[in-house]
């Protein structure tokens, strides 16, 4: 009985130890997979056709090796989040501080790194006074392109579709902050745009003195995975395209300047819950050709099926 038990112990030893190397060999190859898809992404990024697609202002990717400090890991609280514009030498770059800075999670959407906002108080947001968020007047107005990478994890209040209300200012998850122009730049007649994304929809919204109205509004129950979201302002007049495909197109802003986002993961009446991989910001309205180029970029390296 002794030699039997004994036999068993070593047995059990053995078997703990390639349950071990197993785990181990396991954990390796996961970190393995996980380097080579940031590997392909980092490719088709190169390659893509945002960098040959004029008036590019603003340009912050997750996946870029230059977009974070050399040292940023896996749930690293965010600082600084660079600028990666290669038509600009001056960049545009987002910080955040203290305890509203996002997380970077090296797994955040569809298996490549991505900003998390906690739909609290994260925000991180490009430095006044650069080119892309001018301290005078706004240097990019009324016809601009947008371009987004996300995944909601919350959803937000839909309103109705308005351009005189107030009704942005509670119940809303800006994953695009919009700023109020009335503040930042003195007169009522200049206005902020953002958008406001949920499980549950889209909805851009405009900012400016007692004026916080629903430009555009897509409602769906469809956007839990993520998605390729484009805003495109023609004219004052914005459209939302999904993953390729126009969804709605807005009511045209009564004021007489609207100028894109320069805070991200919340604005002041509320905060995204969720995660970003990829925002571009074209400082005119693009062709439509180059728009479904860029949209099928970003479908492709982060897995996202568009049209």
């Amino acid at each position: 009985m002794k030699l039997n038990r004994a036999f068993s112990l070593i047995e059990l030893s053995i078997v703990i130890l390639v349950i071990g190397i197993l785990i181990v060999a396991g954990m390796q190859g996961k970190s393995l997979y996980v380097k080579m898809k940031l590997a392909a992404a980092r490719s088709v990024t190169q390659g893509s056709p945002v960098n040959g697609t004029q008036d590019l202002a603003l340009w912050l990717d997750a996946t870029s090796e230059a977009g974070f400090v050399s040292s940023i890991d896996d749930q690293s609280l965010v600082a600084i989040w660079n600028d990666t514009n290669p038509q600009q030498a001056s960049k545009s770059n987002a910080t955040s501080s203290g305890s509203t800075r996002p997380f970077y999670v090296t797994s955040g959407i569809n298996g490549l790194p991505a900003l998390q906002c906690d739909g609290v108080d994260d925000v991180i947001t490009v430095t006044s006074g650069s080119d892309y968020f001018p301290t005078a007047a706004p240097g990019i107005t009324n016809n601009f392109t947008i371009f987004l990478v996300a995944r909601p994890t919350a959803t937000h209040e839909i309103d109705a579709q308005s351009n005189s209300s107030t009704t942005g200012v509670s119940g809303q998850k800006y994953i695009l902050g919009a700023l109020q122009g009335s503040i930042q730049y003195g007169r009522d007649e200049i206005a902020g745009a953002g958008i406001s994304l949920g499980t549950n929809g889209i909805s851009v919204y405009e900012h400016s003195g007692a004026y916080m109205s629903s430009l555009a509004v897509y409602s769906s129950n469809a956007l839990n995975a993520a998605s390729v979201i484009t805003l495109d302002y023609n004219n004052k007049t914005p459209t939302i395209f999904l993953n390729g495909t126009s969804v709605v197109t807005g009511l045209t802003s009564q004021k007489a300047s609207v100028f894109p986002s320069v805070s991200f993961c919340s604005g002041i009446y509320g905060s995204f819950s969720g995660y970003i991989g990829e925002i571009i910001v074209y400082s005119k309205r693009i062709p439509t050709a180059k728009r479904v180029q860029i949209e099928k970029y970003l479908g492709k390296k982060w897995g996202i099926k568009v049209a």
